[in-house]
């Protein structure tokens, strides 16, 4: 393990647990919130939950928790499967730019319900 590794997995108490997937919840409600007014504050709480989220796949035990709450909500891995569905697409597009552009767009459908489906409590 990298020493970033071990300082999550050290400083990842319950207390402080439970602040991250607060995080978490705080930066999907300012993603949803944001997504029809303006790009930039919705991918500012994107990128905080991602934050907040990242530290919990370093500790084993909270890694195993979210894989198997994951595992339980089998109908949040549509839309990651749609999406991949898009990448498989790429292979036979002609205009590479607008794909990843495409994709780019529909990023989200990747992103937010693997953390949705990966936490452990509702806000």
């Amino acid at each position: 393990m990298s020493y970033f590794a071990d300082m999550f997995t050290k400083t990842l108490s319950l207390q402080s647990r439970e602040n991250q997937e607060n995080w978490v919840w705080i930066g999907l409600i300012i993603f949803v919130l944001f997504i029809p007014v303006a790009k930039p504050p919705s991918t500012l709480g994107e990128i905080l939950a991602l934050l907040a989220w990242l530290p919990g796949i370093f500790h084993p035990q909270i890694r195993l928790e979210r894989w198997n709450n994951l595992r339980q909500k089998t109908y949040l891995l549509f839309l990651p499967a749609f999406f991949g569905f898009q990448v498989l697409g790429m292979l036979w597009t002609n205009d590479i730019s607008q794909g990843l552009k495409e994709l780019n767009m529909q990023h989200d459908l990747l992103v937010i319900p693997m953390i949705l489906g990966s936490l452990s409590s509702n806000p």
